[in-house]
């Protein structure tokens, strides 16, 4: 059962490191500007972009800027709540409405106190389910499962989905009155890959906490692995990042990162085939370059074994993906 396993954030520190928010760039300067407003009031703001570009960590940001800030923050993710359980996990549930319900159990509306509610994949709420969340929206007051009386409830709403809700609103999955009562503020937060600029500072915060968790001091990332880094396209975005620089501290030899410590999960979705690749206006070196991807793609990353079916060291291997 769900029950508290809710993601629950509170005073304290989360694991995302709400307390680093990197915007070097301009993308994300215009993003923080448009955040640290909203914050001053009490509007409903919807957080929309890719999975991983850091839609939690804006939300935390969002309530850190606000005058309730000392009050408690509150995520949950919609995607993972059971159909049958969203109603209870929103809106709590007396004891006795169902066969499990041995206590009364406060939903997270009302035990957000005059705190934030991060609401992440709202998107993925069922029609019925969204249905009771505009009343709840619209009225201000939530009603616990098995009960006839309703509760009033203080918490601010942030929203966040990396769906396009218009499409979604067309094919009916998304209630248009439901779109437009959070839809008031919406912040679109960029992919990685358009903050190339964020990507050495958020390395190094990355790799401060890394090498506090793993027990290790790390002097910092060599300049071939940086390049490495800043042209990868990022997928994944800031999550994939954090997940290369956590297996690259965990697993390095040394205490700077090389071009060998870093993984990418590079997929085929990802990678053009060697035939879209080049061209006849293509330089010998770039033709290469897309065959070592597409024979470094084959076995599956694996580099080791990519060097040895080139006839090529690893070393070698790296310096020719780097382009240098």
């Amino acid at each position: 059962m769900l029950r508290r396993e809710v993601v629950r954030l509170r005073a304290a520190l989360s694991h995302t490191d709400r307390n680093t928010v990197i915007a070097k760039s301009r993308a994300m300067r215009q993003v923080l500007d448009t955040a640290r407003r909203a914050a001053a009031t009490n509007v409903t703001v919807l957080l929309t972009g890719e999975t991983g570009t850091g839609k939690s960590v804006l939300a935390q940001y969002i309530h850190d800027c606000s005058q309730r800030c000392k009050e408690p923050f509150l995520q949950i993710n919609c995607a993972a709540l059971p159909a049958a359980l969203a109603e209870s996990e929103l809106f709590g549930v007396r004891k006795g409405a169902y066969t499990d319900a041995r206590e009364d159990r406060e939903g997270v509306f009302v035990a957000a106190g005059n705190g934030t509610l991060f609401l992440d994949e709202i998107a993925e709420l069922s029609l019925e389910a969204q249905a009771k969340l505009l009343r709840a929206l619209d009225a201000g007051m939530v009603r616990p499962v098995g009960s006839d009386k309703e509760i009033p409830f203080r918490a601010r709403l942030l929203t966040a989905t990396n769906r396009q809700l218009e499409p979604l609103l067309k094919e009916g999955r998304i209630r248009p009155d439901l779109y437009y009562r959070i839809h008031v503020l919406r912040i679109e937060m960029p992919a990685l890959r358009e903050r190339r600029e964020d990507i050495p500072p958020l390395v190094d915060a990355f790799l401060e906490k890394a090498g506090q968790r793993h027990g290790r001091r790390m002097a910092g990332v060599s300049a071939s692995a940086m390049r490495l880094l800043m042209r990868h396209s990022w997928p994944g975005n800031v999550r994939e990042l954090l997940n290369v620089v956590e297996r690259a501290v965990a697993m390095a030899e040394h205490d700077v990162i090389l071009p060998e410590d870093l993984a990418f999960n590079e997929s085929r979705e990802n990678s053009p085939d060697f035939e879209q690749a080049i061209s006849a206006d293509s330089s010998l070196e770039a033709v290469e370059r897309a065959y070592i991807r597409r024979v470094l793609e084959a076995h599956g990353g694996n580099k080791a074994a990519a060097a040895k079916v080139l006839g090529i060291t690893r070393k070698t291997l790296y310096r020719k993906l780097e382009g240098s």
